[in-house]
């Protein structure tokens, strides 16, 4: 079952680097957290996630770094563990728990099998068919997410406050690492979005209400990075309101005005259409890796019509394996 989401506090997940802090800042995989240390004997409950750390630490220190093999699902289960896991040095001989065809089994292929599906769903192992698992780390500085969350009316403040200060931060900004070349695509989406109940409150908007989608994505290095969709009601494109190229987190329309709702910064797994649009070269979709999602309510007026306002909304999805805050 996918966990519920969570809103990230005073956005500051960034003192999670790693990714497994980042995992327990958005509740997933479930459980205490386990110390590893080298020198010491798998504990009698969570064997899994014992080993999961394991693998997961000595990626994370360089250990094993990108493209590196990790041991074979074989390896695993028939050789004692101080044999593939580098620097483990248990405090005394492993002993087998049975044997298969005269093999001695030092563990059961579920222990085996489960950690490295952990470690593929957060994008740290990339399994290549016939060939193996490897390490996914790429020695690359991180691209930053900047987002604004105080309340519109704060901001219009401060800019009369301070006439003289420089135009004010975007309430949503990639900035990109040091030396990046960011690549903007945009498409239409095709047909209708209709609002699922699920996401209905943080869109703004009731369950069932059908929208237009206009999508922005930005590409560092040709590898998809961030989504910003807009998203407005259906019936709402006609005469000048038209779809116009804006930046990421702004309402892509000419032709109307818009009043803004302090944005909401969430935590959760991408959706199906979110995987696809920021899928990694390496992966077969982003299913798994959670997502920052950014949402900015907001209430639009045709401009030149007497018109009631209508609602809509600004999406941004980032990855979390490459963005920070």
């Amino acid at each position: 079952m996918r966990p519920a989401s969570r809103t990230v506090s005073s956005v500051r997940c960034n003192d999670a680097s790693n990714t497994l802090h980042l995992l327990q800042c958005l509740g997933y995989p479930p459980g205490d957290v386990v110390t590893s240390n080298n020198d010491e004997l798998p504990p009698k409950r969570g064997k899994a996630r014992w080993l999961y750390e394991q693998l997961l630490g000595r990626i994370e220190s360089g250990m094993w770094p990108d493209g590196h093999e990790l041991p074979s699902e074989d390896d695993m289960e028939f050789q004692p563990m101080s044999a593939w896991l580098d620097g483990y040095r248990p405090p005394f001989e492993e002993e087998p728990i049975g044997y298969e065809d005269g093999r001695p089994r030092y563990m059961s292929k579920r222990m085996a099998r489960d950690p490295v599906i952990l470690l593929e769903a957060i994008g740290r192992v990339i399994k290549r068919q016939g060939k193996g698992s490897f390490v996914s780390m790429p020695g690359m500085e991180p691209h930053r997410l900047a987002v604004d969350l105080r309340k519109p009316s704060s901001t219009q403040l401060r800019r009369v406050a301070e006439p003289n200060e420089a135009e004010p931060r975007r309430a949503v900004e990639l900035i990109p690492a040091p030396g990046s070349t960011v690549d903007p695509r945009w498409h239409e989406g095709e047909g209708e979005y209709i609002v699922p109940a699920w996401d209905s409150e943080r869109l703004g908007m009731d369950a069932g209400t059908r929208l237009r989608a206009y999508t922005l994505i930005l590409l560092i290095g040709g590898e998809p990075i961030l989504a910003s969709t807009s998203l407005v009601p259906s019936d709402l494109l006609t005469g000048a309101v038209k779809w116009q190229e804006k930046s990421e987190g702004e309402l892509a329309l000419t032709g109307v005005s818009v009043t803004f709702s302090c944005p909401t910064l969430h935590g959760r797994f991408p959706t199906l259409n979110e995987s696809k649009a920021l899928k990694p070269k390496a992966l077969k979709t982003l299913e798994g890796i959670p997502a920052f999602a950014i949402y900015r309510q907001c209430r639009v007026t045709p401009l030149g019509v007497s018109a009631v306002p209508r609602r809509a909304c600004v999406l941004v999805v980032a990855r979390t394996d490459r963005v920070h805050f």
